[in-house]
């Protein structure tokens, strides 16, 4: 699976899930209007409309970038909603 981001990274270069508890779903479907959290330090910061994949324990999952934030200071910094749009079992 191919995106233009990835969840993880290291010092200025990291996308991360801001609220990883969103995905404990047990009584919820997720679908393609269900949003995630996401932060990061990324340059160039991304926009409206491109990827980020993420590995969980069973799949690899497409999100795309739906809402972003981009703060000044730092300025690679950024918040940010995604929604998935595709699923791929390992």
């Amino acid at each position: 699976m191919i995106g233009d981001y990835k969840i993880g990274g290291g010092w200025g270069a990291r996308v991360g899930w801001t609220r990883p508890e969103q995905f404990k779903t047990e009584d919820e479907y997720i679908d393609d209007k269900t949003l995630f959290d996401v932060d990061g330090h990324y340059t160039p910061r991304p926009k409206k409309g491109q990827t980020l994949i993420g590995e969980f324990q069973n799949s690899w999952m497409q999100f795309e970038f739906v809402e972003i934030d981009y703060m000044s200071n730092p300025p690679d910094m950024f918040f940010a909603k995604v929604k998935p749009i595709d699923q791929e079992t390992k």
